[in-house]
């Protein structure tokens, strides 16, 4: 994400690890989509406004044909991995939270306390 030095606080609220729905590997391919467009930089440093914008358009619809093919794999590996994360953790969480005598709301009530202490 961009920097966990930024705030302590910015973070407890923005951070992904934090918001329902984002996965272990999300925003990953944010980080690819970019790295793959600065590799776009020294072709079009010295072109038109219009061919930079062109030819970055060109790029990006070139990844998104390319990702689309690739989609069915992608969900099928990631809900493999899902699975395999489940199947192999939980058992070491249940036992981690019978031993500390904790349970899930706890883990959500330090995040919001966390918050509250740096507000």
């Amino acid at each position: 994400f961009y920097g966990f030095a930024h705030s302590c606080m910015c973070q407890l609220q923005n951070h992904p690890l934090y918001q329902l729905g984002f996965g272990n590997e999300d925003l990953e391919t944010c980080e690819c989509i970019f790295s793959s467009s600065n590799n776009m930089a020294p072709l079009i440093h010295h072109a038109s406004e219009f061919h930079w914008k062109q030819f970055l358009d060109l790029h990006f619809s070139q990844w998104d044909s390319d990702k689309y093919l690739k989609l069915s794999t992608f969900l099928y590996n990631n809900y493999k991995q899902a699975l395999c994360i489940i199947q192999t953790n939980l058992a070491e969480l249940e036992q981690f939270k019978h031993g500390k005598d904790i349970t899930d709301n706890d883990f959500k009530s330090w995040h919001w306390e966390e918050l509250e202490y740096l507000k």
